[in-house]
């Protein structure tokens, strides 16, 4: 069985003494405590965490761990031995004897999963361990190698809580001792302990207080450490009565000088190595490259030579290590985890199996020295030991002293908390191979002036300065059908960062597989990325890793082809991509400039903020004016820098500006209401006001109109003006809105509300309200299509509905057109469009300042829901407007995928990412959704207090999902009473529209067309063929077999429920379910078998499912 690599941090050895939260410490130990707390936190290494570089399934209770045992439980876990519960590690509990028995049994023969154990289930004497058993198996193994015994000749107690000396006497007899049955009588806990001390086995529990506690029930974590350096360092025993025990001599005679192995070694061959990481997936390399010094600890033999940690890495990137440790030059090893671009340039300790081969080839065609492996060795588990890392702002390269008036790498890093220094000992250009500190070489500056600074030592002085270079970008476009592959699109507003295409000229494009794993994909995040300079290239070679001679570098692009252009291409490089989250919001003071820049602003509060180098003047590769960077997210300038402007400011890693949020951008507004307030008594000021809903579903309440702009009536499609102006005040303006509105009022209607329909309109941060597109995203309306047309010019619209399906919703997209205006042939054409289960819908309801709310479907098969359709509908009339026809219901409008991201010129453009529209144009026949009306008058006698509408308001008897309810309708608005057919009853959808004293008042619409594949409504005649299936016959003659199996079964008679009725039952009927409506069904009248009874029904369903069934009548 193959386990996961983990990566290990020890982040949480920066918080001392967490891990004591479940126990109490005696105040006489308390100093002798923080004084081993302190111990740990100077000593013990950073581990690696999953937010830059993750490998497997980390526990989900991991940072309860004690920290001193962290390491082994993560190395016991890669190799098998430990194996968690259900994700768990439950560091704290109390482990079990059947649980030691199964990881000591794993320790002991390598097999992780149960290929041995099985055949040892019976063959010991413990009466309380049964055969079938998960641990008998293992109990079995190890009774029999004199591993383990019970707690009497005959029990063994797998549930029971063992000690610490209980569990280190089954480790040691595992390793060789207890020949001599030294472990057993009065003093046994003093030899264990002893030996166990005198082996090392309890180094990491001496320093802690678990020290103390052997006596006592033992935690996994606890066990875990004891495992883990036994399994290590300790190297096994042979016993003889001439010399006693020997921890050498298993490979020749019986004393020798080379050590025998220890038992993770023998059985997984479990061996660390320290050295600094050189080269990763990041940085294109397939493998992860470790960076090492010496001889080997341990060769292929499995012989020990010393396991000691190496303080001193190298950082070469050369001859791969020979296992028999010949080779004592630059040492380069090759692991397959996976560390990131994050912990490249670090010190590390892996844990893996040296029995692993590893061959290797020349790469390239650069040198022989340069060597690929082709077998990889399995990794259990990785330890950083960098002991500082942080990321500096610097504008000078010296790595000593500073030219005045600019900060250098020295005083950044000092200030960042790393030692003194002089120089550094190597630096990475951009992420490329280590080469010797140059310090002040223009060639190795960043061009953003960010860099990375790496302690691997406890002076904290810096080891390691690697130059970045990010950019900031929008992901415009994720695409997976391009020839050559797959890509994100990084939109043209930031660079030419990124793929050329090969020479196609198109900016931006960046393929999955120029990617580093932990790189986001997703659209439309905004996104530093990394640019990377691959490690796999020549570093004998003259020129810096962009190489200043032609074909001085031989890197190879994202095909395999050498590239040898200088400098390298940007197609050649590798990529990370970060999201960019928007940090602190604040309002300017003043401001600093540098000729046309902001390179620095005050905010009100004090706070001075600097500008980033990715948008400053270094302008990397002369690509970008950055004058514009991506939607949403823009430079400051002497433009447009105001004063007592509040800003939304995005920050790089080092805490200086990108950009801001522009306050002067457009945001589209579903225009709901609008609303106007009188000002301050005396003052005659009246403000006016918007409401809605913008593209996220996010609902915007009492933003204040400054001015608006319209179409000027019958003066053509672009004639606007915009109010107030010189002839009309602002008041104007609002009066002329189309959408509901309360009316300013005169003497003989006062304020009343005028109805309209939600509209869309721009409006930005200063209030001023536009019709036109301003910018920013402002959609497509929804007018209509001509049926069977398809993607046609000059169409004449005659369809004003978009049908989705349940079987569209299975197949995840549905095909819809819409007509679009030609401004160059003053034409309507018509583009088809794909609406997906990526399609985002959002339903508006409700106008007002306090009915508005929102509803999101995510996806088609969201709004289907469980009917067999929906339907966005703009309600055409064709009689309104003196015949020239019009809507009823309010607009419709909906962004591609284009218009949102501003992406490339693609098939994205016809996939609908956002609808937005009322719950008026949505018409959606799902079963939750239908409200059923029993036959014949289902108005109650109960009459609503306090209705001044003018409106006719009744309650009704409803039923939806089966249950009974009663409901408030508005029959004015509903234009139809909610009585149920005479002979079947009726379906409904309700829409609410009012509310009044607490009630909510609903708008009732009528299901029509009931015997169609887009309703789930029919009344008929129904015959349960079983309790599974039922045959519905429909009015037409029809039929059709639907499953029963989970309907909801009512009785829903109406006025049916009559004299003549009730005749044919005199004992009354109870039809509840699937069996009692079989009953009625295959029950003969006056007892016989040849009559039946016709039962009549209501149903509601979806696909072949019946959801509800209600009897509207037996005769």
């Amino acid at each position: 069985m193959a386990y996961p690599v983990h990566l290990i941090s020890a982040e949480k050895f920066r918080k001392p003494g967490k891990y004591i939260k479940e126990e109490t410490i005696p105040m006489r130990n308390l100093k002798k405590f923080l004084a081993l707390i302190l111990a740990m936190v100077m000593a013990f290494s950073m581990m690696m965490t999953a937010n830059a570089a993750h490998v497997g399934t980390q526990y989900s209770d991991e940072a309860d761990v004690t920290p001193a045992f962290s390491e082994a439980v993560e190395v016991l876990t890669g190799m098998g031995v430990f194996q968690g519960d259900s994700g768990s590690f439950r560091p704290a509990s109390n482990i079990t004897r059947a649980e030691v028995a199964a990881i000591i049994y794993r320790l002991v023969t390598g097999d992780t999963g149960t290929s041995k154990m099985d055949l040892y289930t019976t063959r010991h004497p413990f009466t309380d361990v049964r055969a079938d058993a998960w641990y008998a198996g293992y109990v079995g193994y190890l009774y029999n190698a004199k591993i383990i015994k019970g707690t009497t000749t005959t029990t063994f107690n797998p549930a029971g809580n063992v000690t610490g000396y209980e569990v280190l006497a089954m480790i040691l007899r595992a390793v060789g001792y207890d020949k001599n049955d030294e472990f057993t009588g009065g003093t046994w806990r003093v030899e264990v302990g002893s030996t166990a001390t005198e082996l090392g086995i309890l180094r990491d529990i001496d320093s802690t207080h678990y020290g103390d506690t052997l006596n006592l029930a033992s935690r996994r974590d606890v066990v875990a450490s004891m495992l883990f350096r036994t399994a290590a360092y300790v190297p096994m025993v042979q016993y003889t009565l001439a010399f006693g025990y020997q921890d050498t001599g298993m490979e020749g005679g019986v004393v020798g000088s080379k050590k025998n192995p220890t038992l993770g070694y023998k059985y997984f061959g479990l061996s660390d190595r320290t050295g600094a990481i050189v080269g990763n997936q990041a940085t294109r390399e397939s493998y992860t490259l470790l960076g090492t010094t010496g001889t080997a600890e341990m060769n292929s033999a499995g012989n020990v030579t010393g396991m000691w940690y190496n303080d001193n890495v190298n950082y070469d990137h050369k001859t791969e290590r020979n296992l028999t440790g010949t080779d004592t030059g630059a040492l380069m090893l090759a692991f397959n985890f996976n560390t990131g671009l994050d912990y490249f340039g670090h010190k590390a300790t892996v844990w893996y199996d040296a029995r692993t081969a590893s061959g290797s080839v020349d790469f390239g065609t650069a040198t022989s020295t340069i060597k690929v492996p082709t077998a990889y060795r399995t990794t259990y588990a990785v330890v950083d030991k960098a002991t500082l890392v942080k990321t500096v702002w610097a504008d000078d390269l010296k790595t000593s002293g500073s030219t005045a008036g600019k900060i250098s790498i020295h005083s950044a890093a000092v200030a960042a908390g790393f030692g003194q220094w002089g120089a550094p000992s190597v630096e990475s250009d951009r992420y490329a191979q280590f080469t010797a500190i140059s310090g002040g070489t223009a060639a190795n500056q960043s061009k953003v002036g960010m860099y990375k600074v790496i302690s691997n030592n406890d002076g904290r002085t810096a080891d390691v300065v690697i130059a970045l270079n990010q950019e900031v970008a929008q992901i415009t476009q994720v695409n997976t059908t391009v020839q050559n592959g797959q890509y994100i699109y990084l939109g043209t507003g930031a660079s030419n960062f990124g793929s050329q295409l090969a020479g196609t000229g198109t900016k931006g494009m960046v393929y999955f597989n120029q990617l580093s794993g932990a790189s986001v994909k997703t659209l439309g995040t905004l996104v530093t990325a990394h640019q990377i300079v691959g490690t796999n290239y020549d570093a004998n070679t003259a020129g810096n890793a962009y190489g200043t001679t032609p074909g001085s570098t031989p890197y190879k692009d994202w095909t395999g082809s050498p590239v040898t252009a200088a400098p390298a291409n940007p197609e050649d490089m590798m990529y990370q991509t970060d999201k960019l989250e928007p940090g602190l919001t604040g309002t300017i003071a003043t401001y600093k400039a540098v000729n046309t820049n902001v390179s620095a602003v005050t905010l009100a509060d004090g706070t001075v903020l600097n500008l980033s180098g990715i948008t400053g003047s270094l302008d990397p590769w002369n690509f970008d004016t950055y004058e514009h960077l991506i939607n949403g997210l823009g430079k400051l300038t002497n433009s447009n820098t105001k004063a007592g402007v509040t800003y939304t400011f995005y920050f790089d890693e080092v805490g200086r500006f990108i950009g801001v949020s522009a306050p002067t951008e457009y945001s589209f507004l579903y225009t709901t209401f609008a609303d106007y307030q009188i000002g301050n008594l005396g003052t005659g000021t009246i403000g006016y006001y918007a409401y809605g809903v913008d593209w996220d579903g996010n609902i915007v309440k009492d933003k204040q109109i400054s001015s608006i702009t319209l179409p000027i009536d019958g003066a053509g499609r672009y004639n606007k003006t915009t109010y107030p102006n010189q002839s009309w005040g602002l008041s104007a303006g609002y009066n002329q809105l189309p959408v509901t509105m309360k009316n300013q009022g005169n003497v003989t209607s006062g304020n009343e509300i005028w109805e309209g329909a939600n509209t869309r309109f721009m409006m930005n941060a200063a209030g001023h309200m536009s019709w036109y597109d301003e910018g920013g995203r402002y959609g497509i309306e929804f007018y209509g299509f001509q049926d069977n047309a398809g993607v046609a010019p000059g169409v004449t619209v005659d369809k004003y509905t978009w049908q989705i399906t349940s079987q569209d919703a299975v197949n995840g997209f549905k095909r819809v057109y819409n007509a679009v205006y030609n401004d160059n042939t003053s034409a309507w054409d018509q583009n088809a469009y794909l609406l997906t289960n990526a399609t985002k819908f959002i339903v508006v309801t409700g106008s007002g300042t306090a009915d508005l709310s929102v509803k999101t479907y995510n996806g088609i098969a969201e709004l289907v829901g469980n009917g067999s359709s929906a339907e966005i509908d703009l309600g055409w009339d064709a009689n309104l407007n003196n015949g020239t026809g019009g809507f009823t219901k309010d607009n419709v409008y909906f962004l591609t995928s284009a218009d949102k991201y501003g992406n490339v010129d693609t098939s994205d453009n016809a996939t609908i990412d956002t609808v937005i529209l009322s719950d008026s144009n949505l018409n959606n026949y799902a079963a939750q959704s239908l409200y059923f009306s029993e036959p014949g008058n289902t108005q109650t006698n109960v009459q609503l207090a306090g209705n001044n509408t003018g409106n006719t308001i009744n309650q009704y008897k409803l039923y939806s999902g089966g249950q009974a309810g009663y409901y408030w309708i508005d029959e004015t608005v509903s234009g139809i009473t909610a009585d149920g057919q005479a002979n079947w009853g009726d379906f409904y959808q309700l829409t609410p529209v009012n509310n009044i004293n607490g009630q909510t008042i609903y708008k009732a619409v009528k299901v029509t067309n009931t015997n169609g594949t887009n309703v789930n409504a029919t009344y008929d005649y129904i015959v349960v063929n079983d309790m599974s299936t039922a045959e519905i016959t429909f009015s037409d003659n029809t039929k059709q077999v639907f499953k029963v199996t989970s309907s909801t079964v009512t009785l829903a008679l109406g006025d049916n429920d009559n004299a003549a009725f009730r005749s044919l039952f005199p004992f009354g009927v109870n039809i509840t379910d699937i069996q009692t409506l079989n009953h009625a069904v295959s029950m003969g009248k006056a007892g016989t078998s040849g009559d039946l009874y016709k039962v009549s029904v209501a149903i509601v369903w979806s696909g072949i499912n019946m959801v509800d069934i209600y009897v509207t009548n037996i005769a």
